[in-house]
C-alpha cells in the first residue's frame, strides 16, 4: 500500500520509495555506546526520520551475566521510510490506520518519542529484555500512549 495515496501499488518497485538515503554511526567508550540514524526517501514528503541512542554495559549474548541499559528518542515523520526498526517502538509504522478506543478511526501522521531498555544474558545464548516507551507524540503534537513490551530471544 503506498503511504501517500493509501492505494495498492503492484510491487516495492512501484512505490515512491525508489530512493532511499540513510547513514547510521555507531561509536563505543569501553562500557558507553553512542548510536544514531538518520534516513530519507528524497522525493518524498515528510519522510526524515531520525535515531539517537545511548547505552551503559557489556551485553553480548554469547557470554552470560551481560547486560546494557539503554535510552532512545525517536524522529520519524509520516512518510519516513522506516519500517522495523531494531528497538521496535511501538508507534514506528509510519500513517498506520487503527481505531481508538471509542471506535473513531484515526491514521498516524509520524512518530516521536522515548524508549527505554534493559537486556540481560542469564545464560549463554539466551537473552530477556524489557522496554518501556513514553512522552510519545504524534508530528502534530497529540499525546499517544505509553507502552511496554518484554522478550526472550534464543541464538542458535
Amino acid at each position: 500500500v503506498d503511504a501517500l495515496t493509501g492505494k495498492q501499488v503492484k510491487s516495492f518497485i512501484d512505490s515512491p520509495y525508489k530512493n532511499i538515503w540513510g547513514l547510521n554511526a555507531n561509536m563505543n567508550f569501553k562500557r558507553w555506546n553512542v548510536f544514531g540514524e538518520w534516513l530519507t526517501a528524497p522525493g518524498v514528503s515528510d519522510s526524515h526520520a531520525w535515531m539517537a541512542s545511548l547505552g551503559y554495559g557489556n551485553y553480548d549474548i554469547k557470554k552470560a551475566h551481560t547486560y546494557s541499559v539503554r535510552g532512545q528518542y525517536y524522529y520519524e515523520e509520516a512518510n519516513s521510510p522506516i519500517f522495523s526498526s531494531a528497538f521496535a517502538p511501538a508507534y514506528s509504522f509510519y500513517n498506520q490506520h487503527y481505531v481508538d478506543n471509542k471506535g473513531v478511526g484515526h491514521v498516524r501522521n509520524g512518530f516521536k518519542g522515548f524508549v527505554a531498555n534493559v537486556n540481560y544474558v542469564p545464560f549463554q545464548n539466551v537473552s530477556i529484555g524489557a522496554y518501556y516507551g513514553f512522552g510519545n507524540k504524534d508530528m502534530d503534537g497529540n499525546k499517544l500512549g505509553d507502552y511496554w513490551r518484554t522478550d526472550v530471544n534464543f541464538m542458535f
